[in-house]
């Protein structure tokens, strides 16, 4: 009765599914009794009807017209229903030769709901057991290098998972790739890493693997230690700038953030060691004068990292 819970978990009771799967991160959530989040499902159709296919899959099932999401191939179609995100894609040849098309084992799993079963031709509900975070195919990493960045994510946010040693060294192996891919992808992938509580960890595997030091030429490596320092009671925004500000402050525009965070951290790195080093009260009150919004910031951004010698003054 899988397919009856994965449905309920989504609100969602398919009208029309013969010849379509669920794949991806909604079957891995599921297994793993978490929230599942957006929805990626395949299906087995020509290419000429696709279009027709998947607009009627969306219509009778989530009352929505879909479109076109992206130019590569295989297509996809996307919908946005009760504020989750549905594509559905041709499968491609076969079961097997789709799930070595995709990023990891934990995700190449499918669900056959006219059988009312599992498909998983690399074993990824074994590694689901096992905790290992493992590519697809040995051209995972090659096919679309953002999925060394996943690697991490995934590691971050899965609970007592490992990644796999020869994921780790395929890696490293095409850790050059890193800089073909965009800037804006890049980012959104940091930020969630950021925000993982295994940050410190994480930062420090991408600079062992050369990783991180393609993206940013300046990375500061000394930083990495005061990592640990960042609680987390701070809120999101602040865990972002901070960690901009330790790790890549002067190669920050490589991943083209909002102008917002770019000026937070520029005022960040340019007059933290000023509040470090202030003694006169007219001094303090002049920083303060001159900061503005901004200073609250620096301060908190000091008192997180380093001691603070003249704190009760300011």
């Amino acid at each position: 009765m899988a397919g009856f819970f994965i449905l309920k978990m989504i609100d969602l009771k398919l009208k029309e599914y013969k010849n379509v799967y669920l794949v991806g991160g909604a079957v891995r959530d599921y297994l793993l009794g978490r929230e599942i989040e957006d929805l990626d499902f395949v299906c087995k159709c020509e290419e000429n009807d696709f279009r027709d296919f998947a607009k009627n899959f969306f219509e009778k099932n989530f009352k929505i017209k879909p479109f076109l999401f992206g130019k590569k191939s295989p297509q996809t179609y996307r919908g946005v229903y009760k504020g989750k995100f549905i594509d559905l894609t041709i499968l491609q040849k076969n079961f097997k030769f789709d799930a070595e098309r995709r990023d990891f084992t934990i995700n190449s799993i499918y669900y056959d709901f006219e059988k009312n079963k599992f498909i998983d031709p690399l074993n990824g509900i074994e590694d689901l057991r096992n905790k290992i975070i493992k590519v697809s195919s040995s051209n995972s990493f090659a096919d679309d290098p953002l999925r060394m960045l996943r690697t991490f994510r995934f590691y971050g946010i899965l609970d007592g998972f490992k990644i796999e040693k020869k994921t780790l060294i395929l890696a490293k192996k095409n850790s050059h790739l890193i800089e073909n891919v965009a800037p804006e992808r890049i980012k959104e992938e940091l930020d969630r890493i950021i925000l993982s509580k295994k940050r410190y960890v994480i930062f420090k595997m991408l600079n062992n693997l050369s990783i991180i030091n393609k993206i940013f030429k300046n990375f500061k490596v000394e930083n990495l230690t005061l990592l640990k320092r960042i609680s987390e009671n701070l809120d999101e925004y602040e865990k972002k700038i901070f960690t901009y500000t330790l790790l890549f402050p002067e190669d920050l525009k490589r991943i083209k953030p909002s102008n917002r965070e770019i000026n937070c951290v520029k005022k960040v790195y340019n007059n933290y060691k000023k509040v470090l080093t202030i003694n006169d009260e007219n001094e303090i009150m002049e920083f303060i004068f001159k900061n503005g919004d901004y200073v609250n910031l620096i301060f908190k951004f000091c008192d997180t990292f380093y001691n603070i010698k003249n704190r009760d003054k300011f």
